[in-house]
């Protein structure tokens, strides 16, 4: 299946949050790590759960610069859905 990744804001604690479904695999988190890093945002918490080979992980994240551009977010969601494949 394709990867879902849902964005919904999360006011109460100052940022985004991810939720991420896709296929695990070896080095998933770091190449999300990676991806959101890239694109200038950072993981403030994570839950990170596996199910038969299904990753489901919820990410608390926010810009590094503290305000991010319609642009800005949409160019880290298409690095995220790209790391999960």
């Amino acid at each position: 299946p394709e990867p879902l990744v849902l964005m919904t804001p999360d006011p109460a604690r100052g940022g985004l949050l991810l939720d991420i479904r896709c296929a695990d695999r070896t080095g998933l988190l770091a190449d999300l790590g990676y991806a959101l890093s890239r694109t200038g945002f950072e993981i403030r918490a994570a839950d990170v759960r596996t199910y038969a080979g299904q990753a489901r992980d919820l990410l608390l994240i926010r810009p590094v610069a503290r305000t991010a551009t319609s642009a800005a977010v949409e160019a880290m969601l298409d690095a995220v859905r790209a790391a999960c494949r």
